[in-house]
């Protein structure tokens, strides 16, 4: 594991790259960390990493931000999950 994966996995570490994507893209948070029950409520997968704070669902505007979004997303080495309303960017496992 090199020392990019370390950092990404803590929470304020990934905490910063949300931000770093927030001050180039425009998104929408619409879930970040959850309870157990919470992700239960919403149909999350049981290792969801919205249980460790290590993931954020986004929604944009427009498909070109979405696009951008994705990319920027992948650039900084999260994984990037295209889910039917919103994207689910996490730190990689």
């Amino acid at each position: 594991m090199d020392i990019e994966d370390k950092f990404l996995k803590t929470e304020l570490a990934f905490a910063r790259t949300v931000l770093v994507l927030a001050g180039q893209y425009q998104f929408r948070v619409t879930s970040w960390g959850r309870t157990a029950a919470h992700n239960a409520r919403v149909g999350g997968v049981i290792n969801s990493r919205h249980l460790e704070w290590l993931a954020v669902d986004m929604v944009c505007d427009s498909v070109d931000e979405y696009l951008r979004l994705t990319q920027g997303a992948e650039l900084l080495g999260l994984q990037v999950i295209a889910e039917k309303d919103h994207i689910h960017v996490q730190v990689k496992r």
